[in-house]
């Protein structure tokens, strides 16, 4: 069709022509002016999702467990990428372990054989899709594939600073310009590390008791919010709450839970904290009453050799542990205040327990070091006991000095009771 042959517009045909055109373009800055929508995910992208399990019935279990999950559709099934991989089957695995040399790596599996190995221990969580945008997702996967490679999969993992829900954290704020950072580091955490830890150790009374005695002050240092999202539980917590910019929405388009939910055996905080220090210092502060209720004492002077032994060995190989510890990477058992209750020299107090058990008396000599040491190690408890009441001392380990002191108490009031120098 030549320009002669094309229909000539009316003026009438003009003026519609011009009304939809003016109609088009206010309606187009209406919707750009209007309240910005959740960018939407683009087909071939990723989709990045949070996953979130809960405590388990095991030690190693007892904080949870995060990882996250990749979708890309048309590329198979969901990956998910977990960063709390370690190797307990190693030959070695359980003295570097010990000795904090704590090498975890990054493995990838498939979503459904995860969800099938959680629910068979019966631990339930959340899946959390975040609302990334198309290039903020791109770039978290490219940085996930690059930590599966060889020379990057591996890490040192510390339980409250480097740990499988920090590194989740730690991407999700980079690919969002520090998005969680700027929202929850100016907060201050609920509790510390160390309250943190005796929450969540609760169910397994002796472990909670052995891990709160050998961390040093590190674990009562204030930590923030974003600090204190080493936690999976509150990591979730704060994504859920966490909003994005340009455009303004939440990080978390939607959440999916799945079970067996609550099924964690949590106990009240600080439940396991009252028996054993109670115990443990009625049974040595018994060792004061025996001389007077018996009238041999013969007898009581053994049972007080008896505890005198028991104290000397039990303290003097826990002083030997934190002193262990001290040369490791666990920093955060580092300058343990439980030194001072229970140093390594408290081993030489087997000699003068075992001397009473087999002769019932000790030598002046003996005896006045004994006297000595008992009175010179009261003096150290009582002195940083009252540190805790006068002053905001370093480490919450009160109730242990309180322990402590109890039996020292004890024992230097059966000393003084049984007459146990020739």
């Amino acid at each position: 069709m030549t320009d002669t042959d094309k229909p000539r517009r009316t003026p009438f045909a003009r003026h519609i022509m011009s009304r939809l055109i003016t109609a088009c373009v206010l309606l187009s800055s209406a919707t750009a002016s209007g309240s910005p929508a959740i960018p939407k995910k683009s087909a071939p992208g990723h989709t990045v999702f949070v996953l979130t399990f809960e405590p388990g019935a095991d030690l190693f279990a007892a904080f949870g467990h995060t990882a996250l999950v990749v979708e890309r559709p048309g590329t198979g099934p969901r990956k998910v990428y977990n960063f709390g991989t370690y190797d307990f089957d190693a030959p070695d695995a359980k003295l570097r372990y010990a000795a904090g040399d704590l090498t975890y790596r990054l493995s990838v599996s498939t979503y459904k054989s995860t969800l099938e190995r959680y629910r068979h221990f019966g631990r339930g969580g959340t899946l959390q899709e975040l609302s990334l945008g198309p290039e903020q997702a791109e770039e978290l996967v490219a940085l996930l594939e690059e930590h599966t490679q060889p020379e990057k999969r591996t890490y040192q993992y510390r339980h409250f600073t480097n740990n499988c829900s920090t590194k989740v954290r730690d991407l999700i704020d980079r690919v969002t310009g520090g998005a969680l950072s700027a929202q929850f580091k100016s907060r201050l955490a609920v509790r510390t590390y160390r309250e943190w830890t005796r929450h969540y150790t609760g169910p397994f009374p002796l472990w909670a008791a052995a891990i709160d005695f050998a961390l040093g002050p590190a674990a009562d240092e204030p930590v923030s919010r974003f600090d204190e999202q080493y936690l999976p539980s509150t990591l979730a917590d704060d994504l859920a709450r966490a909003t994005l910019k340009d455009p303004p929405r939440p990080l978390v388009r939607r959440t999916e839970t799945f079970g067996p939910l609550g099924s964690a055996p949590f106990r009240d905080k600080d439940a396991w904290e009252i028996w054993y220090f109670i115990v443990a210092g009625a049974v040595f502060f018994a060792a004061a009453l025996l001389p007077i209720a018996l009238g041999d004492r013969t007898a009581s002077r053994r049972i007080f050799g008896c505890a005198l032994t028991a104290w000397g060995f039990v303290t003097g190989i826990l002083g030997a542990l934190l002193l262990l510890l001290q040369t490791t990477a666990h920093t955060d058992t580092h300058f343990n205040e439980n030194h001072l209750l229970s140093p390594l020299t408290n081993l030489w107090l087997i000699v003068p327990g075992i001397g009473l058990l087999l002769k019932g008396r000790l030598t002046a000599h003996v005896g006045r070091a004994t006297k000595i040491y008992l009175w010179a190690s009261f003096g150290l408890i009582t002195a940083d006991l009252a540190w805790k009441f006068i002053d905001d001392a370093p480490q919450d380990n009160w109730r242990y000095l309180v322990a402590a002191s109890i039996c020292v108490a004890g024992m230097i009031a059966a000393f003084q009771r049984s007459g146990v120098r020739k």
